[in-house]
């Protein structure tokens, strides 16, 4: 159930486009005679009526099946003639999505012969996010979960690509683990504290400014270090053990000032391979088990540079 939690949490946002166009207004005008002094014709050599796109940017591109003869930029607005009775035209713009004038939603039921028309459209630029594109951070963090832990990640994004370094040390131990001898001696028994190393590596989707969210997906080693509880004269040495491990997380940053913010990053880990005392220990220890396989939530507080 955690697991499929956090797959619909990697889900991303919707993104929208680095820019937008939009139609600011559409509009007859009554005393421009374009149309009808420098008139062009359709196929049964009647006049069309004239579009004057008013949009300062070189590039944006028109889709109609009624455009009459060639589109023409001038001194800030394009020139599109088409045929009477269009009721549409379609304006694109590189990057943008592009937006369809139904000209009926502006009080003209379809384009007239020799008759001028004005569309304004305008240009939304696009929302700069507050971080920076190519940035290295350092940060201490507390891991909240299976693993209960404290620790630090080195790492950097350059654009939306980012990859990072962590260690944690584990704050909590096992349950005791009861050991017997081979040869049948007295039982002797561990605690188990863990710690962590590994990486990650993501891709960042910028909300707004102050926001970024990085899915990621890494790998790593749980180490499991044991200290004595109860010994025995026959002791057989069972106090270390590793587990490999993979993770898929959700780095969620907010930007408090240009070098500091905050972060939470909910992840689920689960085991790839594990050391023979490790697979032992995690079979009668639930906190074992829970180390390499079970899911976690990571609070950071990291300075940029």
């Amino acid at each position: 159930m955690r697991l499929k939690v956090l797959f619909l949490f990697l889900i991303p946002y919707t993104v929208t486009m680095a820019q937008e166009i939009k139609i600011n207004s559409v509009e007859i005008s009554m005393r421009d005679l374009a149309a009808s002094v420098n008139p062009r014709y359709d196929n049964n050599e009647k006049p069309g009526g004239l579009i004057k796109v008013q949009f300062p940017h070189e590039g944006a591109t028109f889709e109609s099946s009624m455009i009459l003869g060639d589109i023409t930029f001038k001194e800030g607005e394009y020139w599109v003639y088409l045929a009477s009775g269009t009721k549409r035209l379609t304006v694109k713009y590189p990057k943008c999505l592009p937006v369809t004038v139904e000209f009926g939603d502006y009080g003209i039921s379809s384009i007239e012969s020799k008759t001028t028309y004005v569309i304004q459209v305008i240009l939304l630029q696009e929302k700069t996010s507050k971080f920076k594109p190519k940035t290295i951070y350092l940060e201490p963090k507390v891991r909240i979960g299976q693993m209960m832990s404290v620790g630090a990640s080195l790492g950097g994004y350059y654009r939306h690509f980012n990859a990072e370094l962590n260690y944690l040390f584990g704050l909590t131990n096992s349950e005791e683990v009861y050991w017997n001898t081979s040869e049948g001696g007295e039982p002797f028994s561990y605690t188990y504290k863990p710690s962590y190393f590994g990486g990650k590596i993501g891709y960042a989707f910028y909300i707004g400014k102050p926001f970024r969210i990085t899915p990621q997906i890494g790998l790593g080693s749980v180490q499991i270090s044991g200290t004595e509880k109860q010994t025995s004269s026959n002791q057989v040495v069972a106090s270390k053990g590793y587990a490999l491990n993979a993770s898929i997380s959700a780095r969620v940053d907010y930007l408090i000032l240009p070098w500091l913010g905050v972060g939470i990053s909910p992840q689920y880990s689960f085991a790839l391979k594990k050391s023979d005392l490790y697979n032992r220990v995690s079979e009668v220890s639930s906190k074992v088990k829970g180390f390499a396989n079970g899911f976690n939530v990571d609070v950071n507080l990291f300075i940029t540079f």
